[in-house]
């Protein structure tokens, strides 16, 4: 079962938007990973902006406010294949996703 943390900044995201995140996340771990819809573990942060520290741009993309980070860890038992082929599924939510946590 992979555990997800999400981390955003304090006073961007309300309840109904934290649920689309959460929503947009554990979907995401479903089709890239094929996790079964019941392995549902998320943790999030909500932090004030002395502790969500980030640079306004990095390696060319610019970041706002609305900046998300997400960490996925995974507990034994996700097949090894599985857990690689998740280093390119972020790019692929982002891709589809965007616009769609407004």
């Amino acid at each position: 079962m992979p555990v997800a943390k999400i981390h955003v900044l304090e006073g961007r995201y309300n309840e109904a938007r934290l649920r689309k995140v959460s929503s947009a996340v554990q979907n995401g771990l479903i089709s890239a990973l094929g996790i079964p819809p019941e392995d549902f573990f998320q943790i999030i942060h909500v932090l004030p902006r002395g502790r969500f520290l980030h640079t306004p741009s990095f390696l060319g993309l610019d970041y706002s406010d609305d900046l998300i980070i997400l960490e996925i860890t995974f507990i034994s038992g996700r097949p090894k294949e599985k857990r690689l082929s998740s280093a390119e599924s972020p790019k692929r939510w982002g891709r589809r996703g965007r616009g769609n946590l407004a």
